[in-house]
């Protein structure tokens, strides 16, 4: 049974590859500054695209609601500045953290 990647090693690996994806990024908010906003089916297909496995979807619900690095506010829908609307997992962004995604 292959050893289960962390979130914090896939999400890091998927954010340096989010300039080659600028057209679709992970980050659906249109408040890049204050918050993160990540859908989930998007992750995991970005996931499989860079070749990264992916955690399971049931640990990362567990884990991404106890999130400390960033706060979980909510699961909502969030409209997109592509104008497309997703249901995402938002998290308060820290003041002093810089947006990456």
């Amino acid at each position: 049974m292959p050893k289960p990647v962390r979130p914090k090693v896939s999400a890091h690996y998927l954010t340096e590859m989010e300039a080659q994806n600028a057209a679709e990024p992970l980050n659906k908010t249109r408040k890049p500054d204050t918050t993160i906003a990540i859908n989930l089916p998007a992750f995991f297909e970005r996931c499989r695209e860079c070749g990264q496995n992916a955690p399971t979807e049931a640990d990362l619900h567990r884990h991404l609601k106890t999130s400390k690095a960033r706060k979980f506010e909510a699961y909502k829908t969030v409209n997109s500045p592509s104008g497309k609307v997703f249901q995402c997992r938002v998290f308060q962004r820290s003041l002093s953290e810089q947006p990456v995604i």
